[in-house]
């Protein structure tokens, strides 16, 4: 007996699809002649009694598929002609030789000629907000702020610097040397228009211009530095240890004592000892930080995105109820959804995405309790098909899990919940029921949620 390449269950040779994970066994070449190919089987099991009149009409109206231009194709039942979907109406037609639709790029050629526009219209905006070149700006500012530092300076001097008339000469000579390195002249220039005067008056012509200049800061602060306060802080520093010396001296009365009395008390055993008693305090508050980790919710809908199309549903409904007993007594009854996390709710987009459908399409997941299906043999464990309801943008996808199945989801929720689900070697497959149906494939994160209400 064979094997699934994917997963490695036994298949039958006439299997075309892995009743564990859903895997396609013998994939044809050309998508049509795989329907054509299904159609006959089922008419071949019809004739041999295998199938009712009401599971054949089920099955031959499943015989739909959109090719790669996105068109709906369906076979007929009876004649076994292919018609492809036109509007609300049905066309026959070869698909081999029916012509590919026209391409989007002539309808939408007319819009694209309006796309310079936007451009041309901010652009006057960046010249009318030029209207001042930066370095002016630039400039002003700097000369703004200048000029409150020179006010500041000026304030400082007024009020900090000594009063003597030597101190005073000296700062005016220093003020305007300093004017002289920043080019301002305006003190030379004043006088050069005015008459000689001797140095007897000259000393008052120098008060005025201490009051308007700002730069004597640097020579206000520059006296300061020498001032006796720090020597006064200089002669106090090595007072103390006279005053240790002092205390120590009076109790023992010859010189060989003091030199042995001063080291008991500079000894740091003392300094050592209150250490220890403040850092066993810290211990105990850091092993409080354990953060709770919450079980996630599971849902029996999520919204999808469809693009341009707008929001999307998926949601499951039970064809028929499936309940167990539980040891307490009570019964359970199955549920399935799926999980409402962040990183659930991104790979059901991804996934979704992939199925490339262009409409307001939704989905929806029926559990059946049991089938008659051609396409699951008693040897497998979890079944599905899948219909596609163009007319109302609705993917039907019917699923089917046997009693092993349920009862090893069963037990294991009652251990441990959804964690201990996960964990079931038959949710592969359950959640490849779900995801084969949308896209073909079936991604590695646990989406799908299964759980058991109490009756």
């Amino acid at each position: 007996m064979a094997n699934c390449p994917r997963c490695g269950a036994p298949i039958q040779p006439d299997d075309r699809f892995c009743g564990r994970c859903g895997a396609s066994l013998a994939p044809p070449a050309d998508p049509f002649a795989e329907i054509s190919q299904r159609r006959e089987d089922l008419l071949r099991h019809h004739a041999a009694g295998r199938l009712s009149d009401q599971e054949l009409r089920e099955g031959l109206s499943s015989l739909t598929l959109r090719d790669d231009q996105g068109r709906l194709w369906s076979l007929g039942a009876e004649s076994g002609a292919w018609y492809r979907q036109e509007g609300n109406a049905w066309v026959r037609d070869d698909p081999a030789h029916s012509p590919p639709p026209p391409a989007a790029d002539a309808v939408r050629a007319p819009q694209e000629k309006a796309v310079p526009q936007p451009t041309s219209t901010p652009a006057p905006t960046p010249g009318k907000r030029s209207g001042v070149p930066r370095g002016l700006l630039y400039g002003a500012a700097g000369c703004v702020g200048l000029a409150g530092l020179l006010m500041v300076a000026v304030l400082l001097v007024v009020f900090l610097a000594p009063k003597t008339p030597e101190a005073i000469t000296a700062v005016g000579d220093r003020i305007g040397d300093v004017l002289a390195a920043f080019g301002g002249d305006e003190s030379v220039d004043d006088s050069e228009g005015k008459a000689p005067v001797d140095d007897n008056e000259a000393q008052p012509a120098t008060q005025p211009t201490l009051t308007r200049t700002a730069t004597a800061t640097p020579r206000a602060t520059h006296t300061r530095v020498p001032s006796p306060t720090p020597k006064a802080t200089n002669t106090r520093v090595p007072s103390p240890t006279p005053q240790a010396t002092a205390s120590e001296v009076p109790s023992p009365t010859p010189e060989a004592a003091p030199t042995g009395t001063p080291q008991p008390p500079t000894a740091t055993p003392q300094a050592t000892a209150t250490l220890p008693p403040p850092t066993p305090t810290s211990v105990p508050p850091t092993p409080t930080t354990a953060p709770p980790t919450p079980a996630p919710r599971m849902v029996t809908a999520v919204s999808v995105s469809n693009g341009d199309w707008g929001e999307g549903v998926i949601w499951t409904e039970f064809k028929n109820g499936i309940e167990f007993p539980g040891p307490d007594g009570h019964n359970y009854k199955a549920q399935m959804g799926f999980v409402e996390s962040a990183q659930a709710q991104a790979t059901i987009q991804e996934y979704w995405a992939r199925g490339a459908r262009s409409g307001p399409w939704k989905m929806v997941v029926v559990v059946r309790k049991k089938v008659g299906w051609v396409s699951c043999p008693g040897d497998r464990l979890t079944c599905w098909e899948s219909k596609t309801e163009s007319g109302q943008s609705l993917l039907r996808a019917e699923v089917f899990y046997r009693d092993p199945v349920w009862r090893d989801l069963f037990d294991r929720y009652l251990r441990g919940g959804q964690a201990e689900v996960v964990a079931s070697p038959h949710y592969p497959a359950v959640q490849a029921t779900v995801f084969e149906a949308i896209c073909g494939a079936t991604p590695d994160y646990p989406c799908v949620a299964i759980w058991f209400e109490k009756q």
